[in-house]
């Protein structure tokens, strides 16, 4: 969900981008019984929000590293981190928990009852606002956000171990995560909870990579990189609860959905190699679609729901007004993300404070 590095990295990572996108709407799509595909995606869509917050660990504490400890750690550039950090998740998701309160306190009666996206009143919209809930998707929202204020900490311990401190960033993150596991584990997770403890071992493994990706480049070795990168693409298809039970044994639709350990090594390793692999992979990674939904994703994420059901009300069961909602959701979050996202993205901390030094100044 966030703005990936610069370099070589960028058009691979949004690319990855696009596929954390993809899962969480055919999973809807599969779950509203519109899904256009004869693959059935129900229970794959927090295999993609686990991908989001491995690709916003990564994304960030990578950042750090190319600025290093004297660059990185200054009072200036620690706010503007928070203030970028802010500016880009915040406004949109207000705006949507805004259209909730709206939409349920004016216009329930003509929704069938019901808010648009999802039914929230006065008390909730200021949970929400609080970032203390998360209805539907926006659940994401208050976790990632939470993890920003503790990235800091981590990437700074990376950074202490210095250059070659691999093996040491190895240690410090698996005895974090073994904490955490102890603490706080997958079992008792509430699926929806803002709780960043139950997931921030998927972001420690995002963080642990960045690391990884810094200090040892795997460049000589793309063949290899392909490989790996495949075979870890096969894993993540066959957690496809449908796929599973196809091949293996049969399983719920959210079977997988509190494999969160699981999916952040696998999703952190295929970053990994394919940031370094070549051929098909990196054509596929790169490809202008799978790019462009990157940069989207953010909008698609939090926009697409409310169009899903929107068509599934008007056709329930229709595979064709599954492809129509899929095409509004483009539409609309190419709206949002050159209407608010992009125009955000641009805001500074030093235009704010040149506005609001204005007045004084005449």
């Amino acid at each position: 969900m966030n703005t990936a590095p610069t370099g070589k990295h960028f058009a691979v990572l949004d690319g990855l981008r696009g596929i954390a996108v993809l899962t969480v709407v055919l999973s809807h799509l599969s779950l509203l019984h519109v899904n256009p595909f004869p693959v059935d995606f129900a229970g794959i869509g927090k295999c993609g929000v686990y991908l989001f917050f491995v690709l916003s660990a990564f994304l960030l504490t990578y950042q750090f590293f190319e600025k290093g400890v004297q660059g990185a750690f200054t009072a200036p550039a620690l706010a503007n981190y928070f203030w970028r950090r802010a500016l880009r998740v915040l406004p949109l998701f207000y705006l949507v928990v805004l259209v909730c309160g709206i939409t349920t306190r004016f216009f329930a009666a003509d929704l069938g009852g019901a808010g648009l996206p999802y039914t929230m009143t006065l008390r909730e919209m200021v949970a929400h606002f609080l970032l203390l809930e998360g209805m539907g998707v926006l659940w994401s929202v208050p976790v990632e956000f939470k993890f920003y204020f503790l990235l800091p900490l981590i990437a700074g311990g990376f950074l202490l171990t210095g250059r070659k401190g691999v093996g040491w960033d190895v240690i410090l993150a698996v005895g974090l995560i073994a904490l955490l596991h102890h603490w706080f584990p997958a079992t008792a997770l509430n699926l929806g909870t803002v709780d960043l403890r139950y997931f921030l071992a998927v972001f420690v493994i995002g963080s642990l990579c960045a690391s990884i990706a810094f200090k040892v480049p795997f460049d000589r070795h793309p063949r290899v990189a392909s490989a790996l990168a495949w075979t870890i693409a096969a894993v993540l298809i066959l957690t496809v609860p449908s796929i599973y039970s196809a091949v293996i044994r049969p399983v719920p639709a959210g079977y997988f959905q509190k494999s969160l350990l699981l999916y952040a090594i696998l999703w952190a390793v295929f970053l990994y190699m394919a940031l370094h692999a070549e051929g098909w992979l990196r054509s596929l990674l790169t490809s202008r679609l799978l790019v462009f939904l990157g940069r989207i994703s953010f909008s698609v994420y939090l926009l697409h729901f409310p169009v899903l059901r929107i068509c599934h009300a008007v056709a329930p069961g229709s595979r064709w007004i599954g492809a129509l909602a899929f095409v509004l959701v483009l539409d609309l979050a190419t709206a949002s993300y050159r209407l608010i996202e992009r125009p955000l993205s641009r805001i500074r901390m030093r235009d704010v404070g040149r506005l609001m030094r204005l007045p004084s100044a005449a």
